[in-house]
């Protein structure tokens, strides 16, 4: 049986964001998100900016961590195709 998910939104992302930059534990954000605290530690993970130039600018950004959510949800749609017409 497939499970069923959402993704994240952007407002979901913005509270995680403001939680964060107000070091709040991940466990307390997905509590107060409703989601799992895998979801939460996932997403940062994944989109954690860094930047060697800048390191002030390393964190959690919303707005990046969207875009780089539809950019690889886009990606992955169109690669979908060869996974399904692949032989079994």
């Amino acid at each position: 049986m497939r499970r069923s998910f959402t993704n994240l939104t952007l407002d979901e992302r913005r509270a995680i964001s403001r939680m964060l930059q107000d070091k709040a534990p991940k466990a307390k954000i997905a509590q107060m998100l409703g989601r799992s605290r895998s979801t939460i530690t996932r997403e940062v993970k994944r989109n954690w900016w860094h930047d060697k130039d800048v390191p002030q600018a390393d964190g959690y950004w919303h707005v990046t961590a969207q875009s780089q959510a539809d950019r690889r949800r886009s990606a992955g749609a169109s690669s979908s195709i060869f996974r399904t017409c692949a032989p079994k």
